[in-house]
């Protein structure tokens, strides 16, 4: 049957090589385990727009699971609350009430280190030269490895907009993106004002 819902709560471990991550399972209402995608979360999902979300759909006949990555991450709290796309196998084999989910990364990430960061800029823009980076993203479940975007995605940006401008002078920005081999850009932004567009001079 298609992907459910189902939220982890990550209680150890953030930043580092390995972490721990709780959910409550209910065998009473017929939940099934296998494949678990986890896409950036939205803390108030109910308001982002639909072209925004990412939409998760599973095709049984393929195997292959996909979903929108958005051009716009809107309203964030934190640059933390971008998260790149994972999948994960349950072992339900375990007894008791712990069982184990291997991870594995099937997206792709751009960390950027920004120094002096105005403490009004709000919004982060990545662009890619002739490639697009966001669209339609799918993940094959027969040999679960990098995803790819379909019809070459939508958009060749992607912009994390923040509710509030920035404290902090420095600042780890990471950006989801199919993998790939890419000439990016960076632009920072606060509202109307424009305090930093850069792009780079090869590809990475």
């Amino acid at each position: 049957r298609g992907p459910g819902v189902r939220p982890f709560d990550l209680v150890a471990g953030a930043g580092q090589a390995t972490a721990d991550f709780q959910r409550e399972l209910d065998d009473s209402q017929g939940e099934t385990y296998g494949y678990v995608a986890i896409y950036p979360y939205y803390a108030d999902y109910t308001s982002t727009p639909e072209s925004d979300r990412t939409n998760p759909s599973f095709d049984q006949a393929s195997n292959t699971l996909t979903f929108n990555l958005p051009a716009k991450y809107k309203n964030l709290d934190n640059l933390d609350m971008v998260r790149i796309p994972m999948v994960a196998v349950l072992d339900m084999s375990a007894t008791g009430d712990k069982h184990q989910a291997s991870f594995k990364y099937v997206g792709g990430a751009v960390k950027m280190t920004l120094k002096n960061v105005p403490s009004k800029a709000k919004y982060f823009k990545l662009w890619a030269v002739g490639k697009n980076i966001s669209g339609n993203y799918t993940i094959n479940l027969n040999d679960v490895g990098t995803g790819t975007l379909q019809g070459n995605g939508s958009a060749n940006t992607v912009e994390l907009q923040l509710k509030e401008g920035k404290k902090a002078e420095t600042l780890e920005v990471y950006f989801p993106v199919p993998a790939g081999t890419y000439t990016l850009g960076i632009g920072v932004y606060g509202d109307g004002i424009v305090y930093l567009e850069k792009t780079a001079s090869k590809e990475n």
